[in-house]
């Protein structure tokens, strides 16, 4: 069940990156829409992937490209009315009234992918959380029923997929997949036990039953798939379940001191194997913690700097052992150079990757003070040495002393927060991230400042730091809880108190600097 859980998250992940790199910075959709395809053309699960623009919003006008997977190349097409009126799509209307990330029902999308397919929708949301359009990912439902059924299929257990309705979406028998409901197959297969429970099946999220299909029982376990109405029937034959449970039984009735000494053996073997395991998983975790103590190692010494012109503050939290978070500074001698990033994706992969950014962000540094060029470099080195689709948001931000200017360049990372008299997001020209495109160029964005300010940027972690009730942290309550009191230990308060108990689903990173003497004023 998981397997299918991560295939459907691998097949729609893309769509909140391109979302969330669109947050602060609407009006640049075009910029992304390399990305979409890219994923189009890279990701086996995906079919195509829309960016549709609501014409209510600032953005204020019909549009609507998709791009599609068409005999192994990226086809594009504009999906407009009145040929394709999105607007009025399922994919499109339910996401725009519940501002969430959803998958579709299954349906035929005549004039636009021409195939069986569900969609996966996600909303592109202002940082005022306004909604301004809907950027997708498709999956064809004959794939999906085929990797099912490749996954899961066996004598011993065997997957059904319903939607909502009970429609049959995956089925091992071809003559009920897409054609059926699982009411029809109940009835033809003589089932009662099922028949009777699926009307509860498909209103509740998750339950086990035990079910009889001709001569043999099964155990039917279910639960709804994340972001959807999608229900996913494993059904697990009693008969190979409990069959050591019977033969034990037989063999006590034959003869009972064999199977005793065959008990004490294996218990024997079990305790052998357990302390081995216990071994292992020593190790696993000694080998997790010098892998953590290595990738610190990486990052500044120093997490606090206080000197008489200005302060440095830094805080980093990877949500597993080791992640992929990342920061630096160097100060200079009229200038100080800090950064921020957040490589895609978690564990390991994410942590060698980080370490690998790392290290190019130092030597750029000491190549260039400029932040573009700082980006621009580490990009060509990345996409050198990795092929792996992995890649990093990057914001490089240059302080001179001496000028009083601040110079930024943002690669598709969060933007930051500057308080002066008021509160602040500076705009910044959008960038894909980087490892993503070679022959992207970066530029700068310049402000000039008057002493004394403060300004904090972080990762995504702080935005979308969940509770028990799946809300995330958000833009606006970062804003309020800097209003109050413009620190990063009072952020990280306002955090914790917002998740209490609830253990954090990325990694968490944190960066203030603050002015306190300008040396051009001494």
């Amino acid at each position: 069940m998981s397997e299918i859980k991560q295939y459907l998250e691998d097949a729609s992940a893309f769509t909140k990156e391109a979302s969330y790199m669109l947050k602060l910075h609407p009006h640049e959709y075009i910029a992304v829409l390399p990305f979409l395809k890219k994923h189009v053309k890279n990701n086996p699960n995906v079919y195509g992937s829309a960016l549709a623009i609501d014409p209510s919003s600032s953005l204020n006008g019909l549009y609507c490209k998709y791009y599609y997977e068409n005999n192994a190349t990226v086809k594009e097409k504009w999906l407009l009315p009145p040929a394709y009126d999105y607007l009025h799509q399922n994919w499109y209307t339910k996401v725009r009234e519940s501002k969430k990330g959803e998958w579709s029902k299954p349906y035929f999308d005549e004039g636009g992918g021409e195939v069986f397919m569900s969609t996966f929708s996600y909303p592109m949301l202002d940082k005022y959380d306004h909604f301004s359009g809907v950027i997708t990912a498709d999956i064809k439902i004959d794939v999906l029923s085929l990797k099912i059924q490749k996954m899961t299929f066996s004598k011993e257990h065997f997957v059904f997929v319903l939607d909502k309705n009970g429609f049959l979406l995956s089925h091992p028998d071809d003559k009920y997949a897409m054609k059926q409901t699982a009411i029809t197959y109940a009835k033809n297969v003589h089932s009662e036990t099922l028949l009777n429970a699926i009307p509860h099946i498909l209103e509740t999220d998750r339950g086990i039953y035990t079910v009889n299909i001709g001569d043999e029982e099964f155990t039917l376990y279910y639960s709804t798939m994340p972001y959807s109405d999608f229900k996913i029937m494993t059904f697990l034959n009693n008969a190979f379940l409990y069959r050591s449970l019977f033969e034990l039984k037989q063999k006590f009735i034959v003869i009972v001191i064999i199977d005793i000494l065959l008990i004490l053996l294996m218990i024997f073997i079990i305790l052998k194997q357990f302390k081995k395991d216990i071994v292992k998983k020593t190790k696993l975790r000694n080998d997790l913690e010098l892998a953590r103590k290595i990738q610190m190692s990486f990052l500044p010494v120093h997490k606090n700097i206080e000197t008489d012109r200005f302060e440095l503050h830094s805080y980093l939290k990877a949500a597993k052992k080791v992640g992929g978070d990342l920061y630096g500074y160097k100060e200079l001698d009229k200038s100080i150079i800090f950064y921020v990033g957040d490589v895609s994706g978690k564990g390991i992969p994410a942590a060698l990757f980080m370490m690998a950014t790392q290290i190019l962000l130092k030597n750029a540094i000491d190549t260039t003070d400029d932040p573009a060029e700082i980006i621009t470099l580490t990009n060509s080195k990345l996409l050198e040495m990795s092929s792996n689709g992995m890649f990093v948001t990057l914001l490089v931000i240059k302080y001179d002393f001496k000028t009083h200017t601040l110079t930024f360049c943002n690669a598709g990372h969060p933007g930051f927060i500057v308080k002066t008299d008021r509160l602040f997001s500076p705009i910044s020209n959008i960038h894909p991230p980087v490892n993503t495109f070679s022959n992207t160029v970066y530029d700068n964005n310049i402000m000039t400042m008057k002493d004394p300010f403060q300004l904090i940027c972080f990762t995504d972690g702080v935005t979308e730091a969940e509770n028990s009730k799946q809300e995330m942290f958000g833009i606006d309550r970062v804003a309020k809880s800097l209003e109050r009191e413009f620190s990063l230990k009072y952020l990280l308060e306002s955090i914790g108190g917002f998740i209490e108990n609830n253990p954090p689903n990325d990694d968490i990173t944190i960066l203030e600097f603050r002015i306190i003497k300008n040396i051009g004023e001494t």
